[in-house]
C-alpha cells in the first residue's frame, strides 16, 4: 500500500474553477419548444394511423388500448402546439 500523506486533497487541485452547475454558451435551438411539440404530436398521429391499420392485430395480442394511446398522445400534443403558438404571438406583441 502506498503512503496517504503524498495524496493531494481533491477539492484543492481547482480552486479557480467554478462550483456547480455551468451554463453553456450556445444558444438555444428553439426558445419555446414549437418544434418539438410539432413533431411529437406527429409522430403520435403517425402512430395513431398504424394502429388503427393494424388494430385487428393489436386486438389479438391483447394491445387494443395502444389505439386510444397514440389518440390521447396526439390530442394533448394539439393542443400543447395551440398554447406555445398563442404564447409564442403574445410575447412577440409585448416587445
Amino acid at each position: 500500500m502506498g503512503n496517504t500523506d503524498d495524496r493531494q486533497d481533491v477539492g484543492a487541485l481547482d480552486d479557480d474553477r467554478p462550483r456547480g452547475l455551468v451554463q453553456a454558451t450556445v444558444p438555444p435551438l428553439d426558445q419555446d419548444g414549437l418544434t418539438g411539440a410539432m413533431v411529437g404530436t406527429a409522430a403520435f398521429l403517425v402512430a395513431f394511423v398504424v394502429c388503427w391499420i393494424r388494430l385487428g392485430a393489436l386486438r389479438a395480442a391483447g394491445y387494443a388500448d395502444w389505439l386510444w394511446i397514440c389518440l390521447t398522445g396526439a390530442a394533448l400534443g394539439i393542443v400543447g402546439v395551440l398554447y406555445i403558438s398563442r404564447r409564442r404571438r403574445k410575447l412577440a406583441a409585448n416587445q
